[in-house]
């Protein structure tokens, strides 16, 4: 049967204990600079830009429907009086 402190440490998380240190937030998160905040910011757009490509990508077949579209309006457009 699991103690009180069993019970305590696995709730704690799995990586309680490693460093042999308490878990400070204030030590283990510092603030970022200006640069590294820079450097994060542009992986964040990055990974937005890639995410939204996927969404708005144009496949080959709709691509030469497009302009078998556009070649026929030209066509169109050619032929009126």
């Amino acid at each position: 049967m699991p103690t009180k402190k069993d019970v305590a440490s696995f709730s704690m998380g799995r990586f309680v204990g490693v460093s042999g240190r308490d878990f400070c937030p204030n030590y283990s998160l510092k603030l970022l600079g200006t640069h590294e905040r820079g450097r994060l910011v542009e992986w964040v757009e990055k990974a937005s830009f890639d995410s939204l490509n996927k969404l708005f990508e144009i496949t080959i077949v709709e691509r030469h429907y497009q302009t078998l579209l556009i070649a026929r309006n030209l066509l169109a457009v050619v032929r009126e009086p």
